[in-house]
């Protein structure tokens, strides 16, 4: 509780501050270490509302829809999050971690497996050797239980980095429900 109560006073500390600097030259960035902090408070509405503001001063920034759409997961609004998810892609540059976001974002709060497998065969194809995608995927073909399918990019992954432990890990779960123990 006391560690709590520390992080309680330095995110006050910090939005009290920062209100204080909303005229500067550096407002976007004043006004999104305000929302930040808002988010750590679990003060969505507040945070909602600054990186907004933030969005309407940097609308280029893919960062700002992505920290405003966890707001919107925080307040269970999920249509509002995929709009801002999908507007992320739409504006990024190098677009394979905002597809990456969104498939994760599929799989875990709308429950649908085939626009996430889409939205990691994006990210992919975008960066073949990327791995956050590629583990995902074939975590989310695990859960599936399409295990060949996910062994083999399991086997994809430690080709491209032969110490991610990630991958053999998981390869190991794959042989623990398929009762195969030789492996």
């Amino acid at each position: 509780q006391g560690n709590h109560k520390k992080v309680v006073n330095e995110q006050t500390y910090i939005i009290d501050n920062f209100s204080d600097a909303l005229n500067d030259e550096d407002l976007a960035l004043a006004l999104r270490n305000r929302a930040d902090a808002y988010f750590v408070l679990e003060d969505y509405e507040n945070a909602l509302n600054d990186y907004s503001k933030v969005i309407e001063l940097q609308p280029e920034d893919p960062d700002n829809l992505i920290l405003r759409s966890d707001c919107y997961v925080a307040l269970e609004d999920y249509d509002n999050a995929l709009i801002d998810l999908s507007k992320a892609i739409d504006v990024a540059i190098e677009k394979e971690r905002y597809f990456t976001y969104r498939a994760d974002f599929y799989d875990a709060y709308l429950d649908d497996s085939e626009k996430s497998l889409e939205d990691y065969d994006k990210a992919i194809s975008l960066s073949p050797e990327y791995k956050i995608p590629l583990n995902n995927k074939a975590s989310l073909l695990q859960n599936l239980e399409r295990y060949e399918e996910a062994m083999k990019i399991y086997d994809d992954i430690i080709e491209i980095d032969s110490s991610y432990w990630r991958a053999y890990s998981s390869k190991a779960d794959i042989y623990y429900d398929l009762k195969d123990y030789e492996n």
